[in-house]
């Protein structure tokens, strides 16, 4: 009897150990293996092989974020078949190795703000090539200062306005409104908020932001991809010149007295040449945590892009040479005294004395403003 069950437990203890080999081996074997990638033959076909250099850096993620500061990166070799190695950072290379045989160290100092693709491409000696592709998330080296809105002075607000664009040409205040078969360019008495002339949009048209450039209105649209401009000299009407059209949606729009600056609800902000509305080149606004999307009516205050944050009681400053966020206002007061029954913060305009002026959609009322620092 006791022959039988030692028998018994032999056959159960190989099967155990038959099972143990089948479970561990295959992962034993492929510990020490590169993930699979896709990558690019030499003649452009696609092959699917093990990554020969992989990228090994502090930061995690993907997309991985680090500060505009100069930061450390490391390359890990797992073949030594590599012919070159390269380093390209949004299209462009920025470190190239011959045979390389062991790992590398490398520093990147990014010029430029954002999100970019970032790999390392291992052209092997039998002519493959393989790509560790990443992204990388350069955010501002910049805090933002902390500011405040505070009320100079108050008037009147036509309700009706669903504010989308606000802009002073000389002294006289202009308005850009939307919603369908509400849309507006409209020239505005400042001390009693009434409508001295105005041209409706046709209905199928969202009206979005405005700016005075070149002796014309710009008027953008919301997602039909068009801008107008208008004839604003007679001095009771105004009267349609021509449009232009623009891939995307359409939100913010101010100008550098150069180029049309345009918001589209991301954070990307784009410069386009006022003649043939095409793009000339674009930043994108991050701050030093991130971006900043939701971008809005944009106004050009010295030097600097002023954007609302829509759905949100901010004003940001912006630097337009890199997309850094160099302020963030707060509106709070503004929102407490002038909001009423009406939709969200929009709207901010630069008198030619300086004085800035701001409101919101549907507002009663429109405010003169100055910002100041708030303590810590």
């Amino acid at each position: 009897m006791k022959k039988h069950i030692v028998i018994g437990l032999i056959v159960i203890g190989l099967i155990v150990l038959v099972g143990l080999a089948l479970l561990i081996g295959p992962l034993m074997n492929g510990g020490g293996e590169i993930p699979e990638s896709v990558g690019s033959g030499s003649n452009g076909t696609q092959l699917t092989t093990q990554l020969p250099a992989t990228f090994n850096f502090k930061a995690q993620g993907n997309p991985a974020t680090v500060y505009q500061t100069t930061s450390d990166f490391g390359i890990t070799l797992h073949q030594k078949d590599i012919a070159l190695l390269e380093v390209i950072f949004d299209g462009e290379v920025i470190q190239s190795y011959k045979n390389p045989k062991s790992n590398l160290k490398f520093q990147l100092t990014p010029d430029k703000i954002g999100t970019y693709s970032f790999e390392l491409v291992a052209t092997l000696k039998d002519g493959a090539v393989v790509a560790d592709s990443r992204s990388l998330r350069i955010v501002s080296d910049v805090q933002p200062k902390m500011m405040q809105a505070n009320i100079v002075a108050s008037y009147k607000h036509d309700v009706e306005s669903f504010t989308q664009g606000l802009e002073f040409n000389g002294k006289n205040l202009y308005e850009g409104t939307g919603l369908y078969g509400k849309s507006q360019v409209r020239q505005v008495n400042l001390l009693t908020g009434e409508v001295i002339r105005k041209i409706q949009l046709d209905g199928t048209y969202f009206g979005e932001g405005i700016t005075f450039l070149n002796n014309q209105i710009y008027q953008l649209t919301w997602q039909k991809g068009r801008c107008f401009t208008y004839d604003y000299s007679a001095p009771d009407h105004f009267t349609l010149k021509s449009d232009f059209s623009y891939i995307g949606e359409g939100w913010g729009l101010c100008n550098d007295g150069t180029e049309l600056i345009m918001s589209d609800g991301t954070e990307f902000i784009v410069f386009r040449n006022p003649e043939t509305f095409q793009e000339t080149r674009k930043i994108q606004v991050y701050n030093d945590r991130g971006p900043i999307n939701l971008l809005n009516e944009l106004e050009y205050i010295d030097g600097k892009i002023y954007a609302n944050v829509y759905q949100t009681n901010i004003i940001i400053a912006i630097d337009p040479a890199t997309g850094r966020v160099l302020e963030q206002i707060n509106c709070d007061q503004l929102i407490k005294e002038g909001q009423g029954s009406g939709d969200v913060l929009n709207g901010i305009a630069q008198d030619p004395s300086g004085k800035i002026y701001m409101t919101g959609k549907n507002w009663p009322k429109l405010f003169e403003v100055s910002f100041s620092e708030t303590l810590p």
